[in-house]
């Protein structure tokens, strides 16, 4: 009887152990996913420096911030939804589709993004001329402080494929 009932616990040991290593395993997974993501967005991303002397066909300065969050998975105003990974931001006036290079002015990182949003509109944004994604905002190393100065431009050959 004894022997049944350690048996009984060994075998219930055994479940819980299984279930809470795959757990871990799955945490551990995720994590390293994540990690990645990030790690990838820090560095370089293909952004190409107007070195053959293209001049911009639109060009702007001011404050970005980024958005995320609680608008993941929902649908943007061009129809499509909302991603944080991706490389996208939100605009006032340009054109759906329109991919820019958005600069940080303090730290020369740059990113291309494409708009497929509008905004900023909340009141604390007003002040704001565009929203970029999480990702954008890692790579622009401008998401700890959530608002950084910027300079965007679109460029005629960016545009070709869109």
């Amino acid at each position: 009887m004894k022997s049944d009932c350690r048996m009984e616990r060994a075998a219930l040991l055994c479940c819980h152990l299984v279930r809470t290593s795959s757990i871990v395993v799955s945490c551990l997974i995720m994590a390293c996913v994540s990690f990645t993501t990030i790690a990838a967005a820090q560095q370089s991303l293909p952004v190409e420096q107007a070195s053959r002397g293209e001049q911009p066909i639109f060009t702007q300065s001011g404050l970005a911030t980024w958005y995320g969050g609680r608008h993941v998975g929902r649908k943007t105003a061009s129809g499509e939804y909302f991603s944080g990974r991706a490389l996208t931001a939100a605009h006032r006036t340009l054109p759906f589709g329109t991919i820019i290079r958005v600069t940080d002015l303090k730290s020369g990182r740059a990113v291309k993004v494409r708009i497929n949003d509008r905004g900023p509109y909340t009141h604390v944004r007003r002040r704001a001329i565009i929203d970029l994604s999480r990702t954008a905002a890692v790579a622009l190393g401008m998401a700890r402080d959530g608002v950084s100065r910027i300079k965007i431009e679109a460029f005629a050959s960016d545009q070709l494929g869109v």
